[in-house]
């Protein structure tokens, strides 16, 4: 009888153990996926400041951004949960950011310098997410007259 205890406390032990190691290793595993998510976007980020500091024109529009650059003119368009990216005038449009809920790209004025800010949320996994994954951009073109 006394050994018919301890395997029966023995199986509940050892449930509870898979359980907390599935658990945790479900937990790790949507942890790398938000990192994977939120090194995406610091890149993506820190391109479209790259063109931003090169553009010597720019023009906003309801959903997208065109820039003037001296050697070609890059175009982003936020359009079935992605932001996408033309890199010229007859480059199609390239997946630039996957899983974008909203995007946002406006002038920001300032006393002596127009910059512009890209704001960016990108989806979910979960249901509810313990944070909000919203990133925020800043540039200023690098000369010219911007509209």
């Amino acid at each position: 009888m006394e050994c018919l205890v301890y395997m029966f406390l023995l199986v509940i032990i050892l449930g509870l153990a898979y359980e907390a190691y599935y658990r945790c290793a479900d937990n790790s595993k949507r942890l790398n996926q938000n990192v994977d998510d939120i090194v995406r976007a610091l890149q993506a980020g820190e391109s479209w400041r790259d063109d931003i500091r090169a553009a010597l024109e720019v023009t906003p529009a309801a959903d997208s951004l065109r820039l003037v650059q001296s050697n070609a003119t890059v175009d982003y368009v936020f359009d079935q949960n992605a932001v996408w990216r033309r890199a010229g005038k007859g480059a199609p449009l390239a997946r630039f950011l996957p899983a974008v809920k909203a995007s946002r790209m406006e002038k920001d004025e300032r006393h002596h310098v127009t910059a512009w800010r890209w704001v960016v949320e990108l989806s979910t996994r979960e249901k509810s997410p313990r944070f909000k994954p919203l990133f925020t951009f800043e540039a200023a073109p690098g000369g010219g007259q911007t509209r």
